[in-house]
């Protein structure tokens, strides 16, 4: 709460053992969830390709001589990624033009910002070849 009794955040997260450290979730954020929740009748539905990935940095591209972005480990089967084509050791450097990087969120915060059923672009690096793949975002939900 703030000075004046609004509700800014909700705790996630308190570590006694930290003196008392705790971590909280904007309120923007808890109210849009809240909106989904209740407009999806209870369940939250986020926006997600299928793939477990594992984020390249600047400088580990630059070391082993390959292009930052999302490189992925595992595409789950029968998702939007595996459907597109996308297969394991592919790197996905950009989504609909955008860089993908930590600097920016990465991968999760590209996806998170797209709607689902959205169609986007996907640059993929594969054995030294750059190519665009087509996915349709699908939704993962839980209650």
């Amino acid at each position: 709460m703030n000075s004046s009794g609004q509700v800014v955040g909700v705790n996630v997260a308190i570590s006694s053992e930290g003196q008392n450290i705790g971590f909280a979730l904007p309120i923007n954020i808890v109210k849009n969830l809240l909106a989904e929740f209740n407009r999806s009748g209870g369940k939250f539905e986020r926006p997600y390709i299928g793939v477990r990935y594992r984020m390249i940095t600047r400088d580990l591209a630059l070391n082993y001589e390959i292009p930052e972005g999302a490189y992925v480990q595992e595409v789950i089967e029968g998702s939007p990624a595996d459907d597109a084509g996308i297969v394991s050791e592919d790197i996905i450097t950009k989504i609909d033009g955008k860089k993908v990087s930590e600097d920016n969120g990465g991968l999760v915060k590209i996806i998170s910002d797209t709607k689902i059923g959205n169609k986007i672009s996907l640059e993929i690096w594969r054995d030294g070849d750059t190519k665009t793949i087509s996915v349709t975002v699908g939704q993962t939900s839980g209650e």
